[in-house]
C-alpha cells in the first residue's frame, strides 16, 4: 500500500499512558471508575462533524457540534478488513490519504481498547475475540497495538482513524473524541448514568485525577453484587440507584 511509504517517513514519539500507577484491569477492588473515550484523527473527525452536523459545525469544538458513534457502528468499525472503507459509511473520503479503516489498538495488547471492545459484545463470551478484531492499522506499516503511536502515525499521514483512552490519560486530550450512543464521554455523564462505556480504575495511589471514587452512583463491573470484586467483562452496575430524573 502507498500508505506505508509515506507512514515509514513520519517520527512518532508521543509518550504512553502516563496517568502514575493506574490499571483499567484488575479482578480485586478498584478504586475508581473513568469513562473511555472513542478518539479519532482530525480528518476524520472534520467529515464526522460535516456529515452528521453540517458544514457549519466543521472546525467547532462544543459539545452540540460532537459527532457520534453508536454501539453498532463501533463494533461494526472493530470488525472491518482491509477492504472496508469510510465510504461505505457515508463519509466522503476524499480528503483521506486512503480510504482504508484504521482502529488503533488490540484487544490483547491495549486495556481500553479490551473495554471498549468488550462494551460492544467483541469478547469475553465470544472465542478467539481478537481474532476477530481489525488488524487494518497493522498493514499500514504502524504499530497497531501501541495506541499512542498508533493514532500518532494516522493522524500525521491524514488517515481516518479511531482508537481507545480513559478519558484522564494524558493521551485523550491529544485527539478530538466522538459521543458514544449520543452521550459526551465526560465523568458527569458516567456518573448521571447516562454514558455506558467506562473502565473500573486500579491504583495504589489512591484515586486519580480523572476518575470518581468508587460507591453511591459510580458504575462498576462488579461481580454479581460483590463490589469488591472487578470484572470488565460483568456489566456495569451501581451502589446506589441513579436518577431517572433528567
Amino acid at each position: 500500500m502507498k500508505i506505508k511509504s509515506l507512514i515509514a517517513s513520519v517520527a512518532v514519539v508521543m509518550a504512553g499512558n502516563v496517568v502514575a500507577d493506574q490499571s483499567l484491569i484488575g479482578t480485586g477492588a478498584p478504586v475508581g471508575t473513568v469513562p473511555v473515550g472513542i478518539l479519532t484523527t482530525s480528518s476524520l473527525y472534520g467529515e464526522l462533524q460535516a456529515s452528521q452536523l453540517g458544514a457549519d459545525c466543521v472546525g467547532d469544538t462544543t459539545k452540540a457540534c460532537k459527532p457520534s458513534i453508536s454501539s453498532i457502528e463501533l463494533l461494526s468499525l472493530m470488525k472491518t478488513d482491509i477492504s472496508s472503507s469510510w465510504a461505505s459509511y457515508g463519509l466522503d473520503v476524499s480528503g483521506f490519504a486512503a480510504p482504508n479503516i484504521g482502529v488503533c489498538g488490540t484487544i490483547d495488547g491495549d486495556e481500553a481498547t479490551k473495554v471498549a471492545a468488550s462494551r460492544v459484545g467483541l469478547g469475553c463470551s465470544q472465542a478467539a475475540p481478537a481474532g476477530a478484531f481489525s488488524i487494518v492499522a497493522s498493514q499500514f506499516g504502524v504499530p497497531q497495538a501501541d495506541m499512542t503511536v498508533c493514532m500518532g502515525a494516522l493522524e500525521a499521514s491524514s488517515v481516518g482513524a479511531i482508537g481507545f483512552a480513559a478519558m484522564n490519560d494524558s493521551v485523550a486530550s491529544t485527539y478530538d473524541n466522538v459521543k458514544f450512543d449520543g452521550e459526551a464521554p465526560e465523568l458527569a455523564n458516567l456518573l448521571a448514568g447516562n454514558y455506558t462505556m467506562h473502565a473500573d480504575v486500579f491504583s495504589t495511589d489512591g484515586v486519580p485525577a480523572g476518575a470518581a471514587p468508587v460507591g453511591g452512583t459510580a458504575p462498576q463491573h462488579a461481580v454479581g453484587i460483590n463490589f469488591g470484586a472487578s470484572d470488565y467483562c460483568a456489566p456495569s452496575s451501581t451502589q446506589n440507584a441513579p436518577s431517572l430524573v433528567e
